[in-house]
């Protein structure tokens, strides 16, 4: 509903129900409702579960504007929103991402601020990469982005479980300028079961790594995108190690070998501490069984 909540009432708006089972569609009819009575063009789509990346590319296929912004269903915009993305693009129109600070709200009470790159509070993002690895630039609440390089990029990428909003952050970076403005527009809400549940995507490595392993040249034609890869392999790969899965930490620890093998070849020792991990995990656990 915060979609509708905004200073500046958004062109249209396009919802997808990517298969859900519980009562969503119900509290859909009440937001169409009342985007009608506020004179806003709403499109409900219905389909069959495919993920994130394919209900994004569904909705963007059902848009006619230049922009488009994505709200994740946990999600809520502040009032100021898409305010603020509209003074961005005035301002800087061709830029391809544009992006907010964000607030994260752990279990309905913890709230960490998380600004837009750190190197200004608004203006254009000098690099992407360098400014992505210290402080959270993009991510798929907050910003918003030229449909036109989505486009040229191909979407986002379907079929992929892990990394794929990432992996569209740095090809749109690749592809032009990134603005922001460290304004807080958004609240993303998760709960302390989140590490749980993205257990279950551990057998896979960063989509970001399995696309540049066959394009390593490209790499080095960007300032800083060495690194920021390096960073979210190790982020990925670390707490493998440290949950003992032996499985998903060569998964990952090869996906960063097939780009930078000396720097994979210097984490070989990490896995020493895989069997400490295990039992750690193990211990946890039990510990919250009982």
């Amino acid at each position: 509903m915060s979609v509708l909540r905004q200073t500046i009432l958004p062109a249209r708006v396009v919802i997808v129900d990517d298969g859900s089972t519980d009562r969503s569609l119900r509290r859909v009819e009440e937001i169409v409702k009342t985007g009608v009575s506020l004179g806003v063009d709403c499109d409900v789509v219905s389909k069959s579960n495919g993920g994130a990346s394919s209900a994004r590319n569904v909705g963007v296929a059902r848009l006619n504007t230049k922009y488009v912004a994505f709200l994740d269903a946990d999600d809520e915009w502040d009032e100021h929103f898409l305010e603020k993305m509209c003074s961005l693009i005035q301002d800087f129109p061709n830029s391809v991402l544009y992006c907010l600070g964000h607030r994260v709200i752990v279990d309905d009470s913890e709230s960490i601020d998380r600004d837009s790159g750190k190197m200004a509070t608004r203006g254009k993002v000098e690099n992407f990469f360098k400014s992505s690895i210290s402080s959270s630039v993009a991510n798929s609440s907050k910003v918003c982005v030229c449909k036109a390089a989505l486009h040229k990029i191909g979407g986002f990428p379907e079929g992929v479980l892990l990394g794929e909003d990432l992996y569209v952050w740095i090809r749109l970076a690749m592809e032009g300028d990134v603005v922001s403005d460290s304004y807080v527009g958004a609240m993303v809400y998760r709960q302390a079961s989140h590490r749980i549940r993205i257990k279950s995507r551990n057998l896979y490595s960063p989509f970001p790594l399995e696309y540049f392993r066959k394009r390593r040249s490209e790499i080095a034609n960007y300032k800083w995108l060495a690194t920021y890869l390096k960073i979210v392999g190790l982020k990925h790969f670390l707490p493998s190690v440290l949950e003992g899965d032996f499985r998903s930490a060569t998964r990952r620890w090869a996906a960063l070998w097939n780009i930078f093998p000396l720097f994979a070849v210097a984490l070989l020792p990490s896995f020493l501490f895989i069997p400490i991990g295990y039992a750690f995990d193990k211990s946890r656990r039990i510990s919250r069984q009982e």
